[in-house]
């Protein structure tokens, strides 16, 4: 038998993202997050522009990703 008790917890919550490009918001018209949320990159051996198995971590909004990175594609970006 399950004796149960009932117990407050706090959680976290995240309440904002900002972009790292710009430092504006991620949160878009309905309260989700856009954009490129949080990626890594990690850092290869015999890498000439980032530091060796050092992990890269940022957010970038909709705004920069499309006006700042993908704008830039020699190569155009893959859409599905």
């Amino acid at each position: 038998m399950k004796l149960v008790k009932k117990q407050n917890q706090e959680v976290d919550v995240v309440a904002d993202i900002i972009c790292n490009m710009c430092g504006g918001s991620l949160i878009g018209e309905i309260g989700n997050f856009n954009g490129l949320v949080e990626a890594s990159i990690l850092g290869g051996f015999d890498s000439t522009h980032l530091a060796d198995d050092v992990t890269y971590t940022f957010s970038i909004c909709e705004k920069c990703l499309c006006e700042h990175i993908f704008s830039k594609f020699i190569i155009p970006e893959e859409v599905s």
